[in-house]
């Protein structure tokens, strides 16, 4: 089965966030979770407690990584030693470490990622990953039949979709959020102007323009006399402006016009956004550079985002830290993490992008749950007769 992708393809690597990388670890690791039921960190050391439903022959191995100085097995778990105490007390039950998915890696040759069956299932014996160079060459790779599988369908393509009779769209269940996220350096360092920017934002306005629809707007708090009371105080106004670069990747024309929008809303309170188009393999050079202000990219104060604020997340590449917020997610205290968020406002999340996967009528099995979870691919297969019904459905 060959699927597209428009993200940047490198060698799949433990703990690795980059690109479409991340969302093929979902084929390839599996989370503490599935075979741990308790996780206690002491020092530098990890102590895991096999679940009692689990049998541990099935968990394989955990999966090989710098900061991981030893692992031993005990009586009914393992014991983990790391290099630093930060490293081990972030770890989570939900972090992707085990070598026990569906899928081993195999090369990436020629702009694609190659995978192969790890373990008997109904999915595909092999996957290719095939990198697009944009999302306009991923659709017309796709409507010419050299890909199976669009991974995420933009809306006007999937009203376009509606009249091509060779292939179907299952909706993501949950809808993908795009945030703007801060470096916490230079200006935007300090909390007071992330905050005024996040409240000076109008996200309905937004979100109407974008995808037609008032109600994809995040809820967070707005209130545009208070930023332009928090900005004066900072000194920034019309007559003292001040200018933020913002990166956005040059393949999501959704996203460029979102910069734009953004940039005409925060004009009129003395922020110029200076709006830096570049591709995926330049914005990744210039995140491990530092070389960057803010950006916009997929993020928001729920759980599964945690990775990109959390203090030793490989995902978390704005420089933020908060202990209480590393406590509160590893708790499972969403409330109090969400608090954290939106007073210290790393990110701040603007909208819901409703997404769908788009792939020819022949397979069935599709159940995507979020827009950055690849995992329902090791479950796709050709249609039987008992699925025609499904693969049949508008």
């Amino acid at each position: 089965m060959r699927i597209s992708t428009h993200l940047q393809l490198v060698q799949p690597r433990p703990g690795q966030r980059q690109g479409a990388t991340s969302y093929v670890l979902d084929l390839l690791y599996r989370p503490l979770s599935d075979c741990f039921g308790s996780l206690v960190a002491d020092g530098r050391v990890v102590r895991l407690g096999y679940r009692a439903d689990v049998d541990p022959n099935t968990c394989g191995e955990i999966a090989r990584s710098p900061v991981l100085v030893q692992e031993r097995q005990t009586e009914d778990g393992l014991e983990l030693i790391f290099q630093t105490e930060s490293v081990a007390d972030s770890l989570s039950l939900q972090d992707r470490w085990l070598n026990g998915g569906a899928y081993r890696f195999v090369e990436i040759a020629d702009r694609t990622l190659r995978l192969a069956r790890r373990i008997p299932g109904p999915g595909p014996r092999r996957i290719e990953v095939v990198s697009m160079r944009s999302e306009d060459e991923e659709w017309r790779r796709f409507m010419a039949k050299e890909v199976d599988v669009l991974m995420s369908a933009t809306p006007m393509q999937l009203e376009q979709l509606t009249q091509i009779p060779s292939v179907y769209q299952v909706p993501i269940q949950n809808d993908s959020t795009v945030a703007w996220l801060f470096r916490m350096q230079g200006p935007l360092a300090d909390a007071r102007l992330r905050r005024a920017l996040a409240m000076a934002v109008d996200r309905k306005s937004l979100a109407t323009t974008l995808v037609g629809d008032s109600a994809q707007a995040v809820s967070v708090h707005e209130d545009l006399d208070e930023a332009k009371r928090i900005l004066a105080e900072l000194g920034i106004s019309r007559d003292s402006p001040i200018e933020i670069p913002v990166l956005i990747y040059e393949g999501a024309t959704q996203w460029q016009r979102l910069g734009l929008i953004l940039q005409q809303q925060l004009r009129r309170f003395g922020v110029h956004l200076a709006l830096e188009t570049a591709s995926i393999a330049e914005i990744t050079k210039r995140v491990r550079k530092g070389d960057w202000s803010s950006a916009l990219l997929p993020g928001g104060y729920e759980p599964r985002h945690y990775a990109t604020v959390l203090t030793n997340s490989a995902a978390n590449i704005t420089g933020y830290r908060n202990q209480e917020l590393d406590a509160a997610a590893r708790t499972g205290d969403h409330e109090r993490a969400r608090r954290i968020l939106e007073a210290d406002v790393p990110l701040t999340p603007l909208f819901k992008e409703c997404a769908a996967v788009a792939l020819n009528r022949r397979f069935c099995g599709v159940a995507p749950e979020y827009p950055f979870d690849w995992s329902w691919l090791a479950h796709v297969h050709p249609c039987e007769e008992s699925d025609k019904e499904l693969a049949q459905a508008p």
